[in-house]
């Protein structure tokens, strides 16, 4: 299984024919780095939080740290899932959290926010 990937990665290396070669060579290091970053998404959280750089590339201009912050979000919820642990781990912190999900909705909603 491994073989025909490292050739197939070994070709689009040597022989990039567009951006759908550098897109697949992006993807599979992506796949290589998903076991690392699970481990260390936070050192990425803080080096981008107070970033001023922008994605450029997507629509409304987002800071880079909130991409990260989605990205990390989604990697604690994952990790949350493979080691069977229960995403909030504190209880009397949950019914705070519910409360105050349910007072900003309601809030938002009152002002004429639609959610």
């Amino acid at each position: 299984m491994l073989i025909p990937v490292v050739l197939l990665l070994g070709y689009f290396i040597g022989a990039p024919s567009g951006a759908r070669s550098y897109m697949l060579i992006a993807l599979f290091f992506c796949i290589l780095m998903l076991p690392l970053m699970m481990n260390y998404h936070h050192i990425a959280l803080v080096a981008t939080w107070n970033a001023a750089f922008t994605l450029g590339f997507l629509p409304g201009l987002p800071k880079v740290w909130y991409v990260v912050a989605l990205f990390s979000i989604m990697l604690t919820i994952m990790a949350r899932i493979v080691h069977r642990k229960p995403l909030i781990s504190y209880k009397p912190l949950s019914l705070s959290m519910v409360f105050f999900a349910f007072t900003a909705i309601m809030t938002g909603m009152l002002r004429g926010v639609s959610v």
